[in-house]
């Protein structure tokens, strides 16, 4: 499992947006789950001009949320 917190990024450009994107599918067919916290809405707007599918994506507002998920999910499963 790999989490990615955008919440400390306040402005990003199409090319940065692009190449994170691009390493959270390319993890996904590694089969690693990529959970992403903290998207603005400045980064999901540039993120669905450039096409790309959020929906494809695990996302939580905050990491402490994307912890609790994982943590649930571990208890779940041990």
């Amino acid at each position: 499992m790999y989490a990615n917190d955008f919440s400390g990024i306040q402005i990003i450009d199409s090319f940065v947006t692009h190449h994170l994107f691009q390493i959270t599918a390319m993890l996904r067919l590694l089969g690693i789950e990529a959970i992403i916290t903290g998207i603005r809405p400045a980064l999901a707007e540039t993120a669905v001009r450039l096409g790309i599918n959020l929906s494809d994506l695990k996302t939580f507002a905050t990491v402490q949320q994307a912890l609790e998920s994982i943590e649930h999910k571990a208890s779940a499963q041990g």
